[in-house]
């Protein structure tokens, strides 16, 4: 590793039920553009897979950038319950941070 700064990324997934696809892609527009409004972009991914067919995995992804890891969290999680995402998950939104690494 090098002494450049650490690029990060998080990753946050969640299920939900398959039948609540429509309202999970109406709340993750909303969810969307408040991040948009602090500087955050946001990738947003659906799991296609078999199992997929009565629960729905979704996966965000955001780069870290010059923010704090803290301040970007809140946001996110901020936006979420803002925009209604946190309540069609069912179960916890599990968060997994990443550093790249470059080979």
């Amino acid at each position: 590793m090098t002494g450049a700064p650490a690029r990060l990324s998080v990753f946050i997934y969640f299920k939900a039920n398959a039948a609540d696809n429509v309202k999970v892609l109406a709340s993750i527009h909303a969810h969307r553009d408040t991040l948009l409004a602090h500087g955050i972009v946001l990738g947003f991914w659906r799991r296609t897979d078999p199992e997929a067919a009565s629960m729905a995995t979704w996966m965000e992804t955001y780069e870290v950038g010059n923010r704090s890891m803290e301040s970007l969290q809140t946001c996110i999680d901020a936006s979420a319950l803002a925009s209604g995402l946190a309540a069609l998950a069912q179960g916890s939104r599990h968060v997994e941070r990443f550093e790249r690494v470059d080979p």
